[in-house]
């Protein structure tokens, strides 16, 4: 059995695009949540989904990326989300995520 008292904390990483999307504050988000994995933090990414090619969901060596729907605006410069049955499901599999840190917060204080 796992002791809630240990688990890492989570933190959630919101931005608007994420690897592969190559620039420089993607390549140090992505640095950054490396160096925060291996201090111990449970870390995953919340971006838009530029590129309907790309997965919503995606758990690359263990930093998990949500990606939600956006509109095809302004030559996806700046991402309006879609607000459809994708994005709808996309947040609320990161709103049970944020729950399980929560639980897991308030058991340990």
């Amino acid at each position: 059995m796992t002791d809630r008292a240990h688990r890492p904390v989570k933190i959630a990483i919101f931005m608007e695009f994420f690897l592969p999307y190559l620039g420089g504050i993607e390549r140090y988000q992505d640095r950054l949540s490396e160096q925060l994995r291996l201090l111990g933090y449970d870390v995953f990414i919340v971006t838009s989904l530029h590129d309907e090619s790309l997965p919503r969901f995606e758990d690359k060596d263990g930093l998990r990326i949500y990606r939600l729907p956006t509109k095809n605006l302004f030559k996806q410069r700046y991402p309006f989300f879609k607000r459809d049955a994708r994005f709808k499901e996309t947040m609320a599999a990161v709103e049970a995520e944020m729950r399980t840190s929560t639980s897991s917060t308030r058991a340990s204080t």
